[in-house]
């Protein structure tokens, strides 16, 4: 049985061509509203939003247009679609209040609750009921379209059957950790099954229900990885597109969290990726409670705890997953790769008798000597006052000399060396005292005889 429905007070068909046709500057209420890269989302009132695709662009139209069916009355707003697809969503709640929505030679749907999408595709258009009562057609001739599927409509009106929705990609979801060192974590490598009806996906990057990234691909995986983000917890969503442009719901991916690494003073990152620390440094982990920890030199995996360094002063790797995941994912830690050995004396030195030498031997992380390029700064400090000193370099040896002083003493003489980071690689100090004084001999004066 045909679905007729009939518009009261004046002719539908007619007020979308009084609308359309004569453009005068009273009809129209709103300026028209075009959508940037991100899209865009317009209220009408009463918990009505439209939510327009990147580039869409519309006009709303000044008054509503009262429509019948099933006795029921419902004011419809009317929207022109210039170009572009147009997410239309009714809450229940309206209070008889819904959306007419057309291109410009009056094709196009009607929302009476729920959502719909409309869209241009050439020189017809695309009706689309995602849930809900949804309507589509022209002038006075209207259908209902049911839910899950769409409705193509041309100059003649309703061209061919409805077609289902395309599909939601298929996933299996699952969990990962991703490691924020530096300038943040990356997530890639993203694989999904193919949706039915599918032309292409779109990839998101979800933080507490808001889009902070996305990605496109025509195919079922996507190589690209999203910006650097920062530690906390994320999901990836993904959506199918048809070749109208109408979209699947999204399918959860994968649920992310990015585990943050806060580094101590003095403590570097390699181009690779590597955390190079001392030997008593330790790494801070945020973002990782309830997690899983196991690192070189453990057995199992134990509850993650917030700090931890290096094993026997050599390379560790550190390795972190969910509880309820196999995905795990890892921290390399390395020993600073220069140490220098460093001796200041003689330990017996008294001034102003003794000079006080300086050695720096340079070591690599493997126990030999350094190469003559790597870089280190010996500093000289007495007391709390720093001491100028030159010092000469052979190969992997720095030598330097402090002069003895007078003075009324004891002192300490300290020595540091840092490398080209500014990280301390060594360290040693001599205590410094004063030679004893000597009073001299008395003189014996002869006594004269009167």
């Amino acid at each position: 049985m045909k679905s007729r429905i009939t518009a009261v007070v004046l002719c539908l068909a007619g007020a979308l061509c009084t609308s359309i046709g004569a453009a005068e500057p009273n009809t129209i209420s709103h300026a028209r509203v075009v959508a940037g890269p991100a899209g865009r989302t317009v209220s009408l009132g009463g918990g009505i939003e439209l939510q327009l695709r990147p580039g869409a662009t519309i006009r709303s139209l000044p008054k509503t247009t009262p429509f019948v069916r099933g006795g029921a009355v419902t004011q419809l707003t009317p929207v022109v679609v210039k170009t572009g697809t147009v997410h239309v969503h009714v809450p229940a709640g309206a209070h008889k209040r819904g959306v007419i929505i057309f291109d410009k030679l009056g094709k196009g749907g009607i929302v009476l609750a729920g959502a719909g999408i409309f869209t241009t595709a050439g020189k017809s258009v695309v009706v689309a009921n995602v849930r809900g009562k949804v309507l589509a057609g022209r002038g006075s001739r209207w259908k209902p379209v049911s839910a899950g599927t769409k409705q193509r409509i041309d100059h003649r009106g309703y061209a061919g059957d409805p077609t289902p929705l395309v599909g939601a990609p298929v996933v299996r979801p699952t969990s990962r950790v991703v490691v924020a060192v530096g300038a943040g974590a990356k997530v890639g490598g993203l694989r999904w099954g193919a949706a039915v009806g599918a032309s292409s996906y779109e990839i998101a990057l979800r933080q507490r229900g808001h889009v902070q990234q996305t990605r496109y691909s025509e195919t079922t995986s996507i190589a690209d990885t999203f910006d650097a983000i920062a530690p906390g917890r994320y999901d990836v969503v993904v959506r199918a597109f048809d070749e109208h442009g109408i979209n699947s719901p999204w399918a959860k991916l994968h649920s992310v969290r990015a585990v943050g690494v806060q580094l101590p003073a003095g403590a570097a990152v390699d181009p690779s990726g590597t955390i190079r620390l001392g030997p008593t440094q330790k790494i801070r982990l945020t973002h990782a409670d309830g997690m899983l920890l196991k690192r070189t030199g453990m057995s199992r995996w134990l509850k993650s705890s917030q700090k931890v360094g290096l094993h026997e002063d050599r390379r560790t790797v550190v390795y972190l997953r969910e509880k309820d995941s196999l995905d795990i994912s890892s921290v390399p830690l390395e020993p600073r790769g220069m140490r220098a050995d460093v001796f200041a004396g003689p330990k017996t030195a008294v001034w102003p008798r003794d000079p006080v030498k300086i050695t720096v031997r340079l070591i690599d992380k493997n126990g030999r000597p350094a190469a003559t390029s790597a870089k280190a700064t010996p500093k000289v400090m007495l007391g709390t006052t720093r001491v100028k000193v030159k010092f000469e370099r052979n190969g992997n040896v720095l030598e330097g000399t402090v002069p003895p002083r007078r003075g009324r003493g004891p002192w300490v003489l300290r020595v540091e060396v840092e490398d080209e980071l500014g990280l301390p690689i060594g360290r040693d100090f001599v205590e410094i005292v004063r030679q004893p004084y000597k009073r001299p001999p008395l003189k014996r004066v002869a006594r004269r005889e009167r």
